[in-house]
């Protein structure tokens, strides 16, 4: 799992629940990788995020896992990227988070991505020059959800919308469901989900990729 370590935005404690377990409560073995290095901001939201009641588990999570330069990904089956609002700032103008989006496709392994971490597969390449999703369906925030954060906040947030950027690109099928309903789309070995609500969808389509089921 990828996440951000941008001081001003950060991950949506959301994001870091529900993921670990397969289907039924198996656990599925996973470690959470900052981009480049250092803690992961955790947002904070007022009112809770309804049905986390392990906040603290989670900051313990951000803080003590390692940096995405200092991990060997070789022994990895998959590769999670998270959203939350910083990923339109930094995935999607990362390119070594676009290196390891392709590198796991490209050694065929399962490559999920979630929210606005979506943004980064608007500009991640195969080595062939081609664009990841080129051909692929696939899905990533809406702009009926960026209407709504919008509103609610009473500015715009995001410097770009994956949606709109999504639907100038050839040759590739961008879906989204309603506004904040689970959404999750599987496309070979790619895994893409709409936002918040769709991070249980996904995890459901990465242990079924993996070949793994509920007892």
């Amino acid at each position: 799992m990828v996440g951000t370590d941008t001081s001003v935005l950060g991950v949506h404690p959301g994001r870091l629940r529900g993921r670990h377990r397969q289907p039924g409560g198996r656990p599925v073995a996973g470690r959470l990788l900052e981009r480049p290095a250092g803690r992961v901001p955790l947002l904070r939201r007022r009112p809770p995020v309804p049905g986390l009641r392990h906040l603290s588990r989670a900051q313990r999570t951000a803080r003590q896992d390692p940096s995405l330069a200092d991990t060997d990904t070789s022994g990895y089956d998959a590769l999670l990227v998270i959203g939350g609002q910083a990923p339109m700032y930094t995935f999607a103008v990362d390119e070594r988070v676009h290196s390891l989006i392709a590198s796991f496709h490209e050694t065929g392994r399962i490559t999920a991505v979630l929210c606005h971490g979506t943004a980064a597969l608007l500009k991640t390449r195969l080595a062939d020059g081609t664009l990841l999703v080129t051909g692929k369906t696939w899905t990533g925030f809406a702009n009926s959800e960026e209407d709504y954060a919008d509103a609610y906040v009473g500015r715009t947030i995001q410097p770009f919308r994956i949606e709109d950027e999504a639907r100038r690109l050839p040759d590739t099928n961008f879906t989204v469901a309603g506004r904040f309903r689970p959404h999750a789309v599987r496309d070979g070995l790619l895994v893409t989900g709409q936002q918040q609500y769709s991070g249980t969808a996904v995890a459901q389509l990465v242990v079924q990729a993996l070949g793994r089921s509920a007892p």
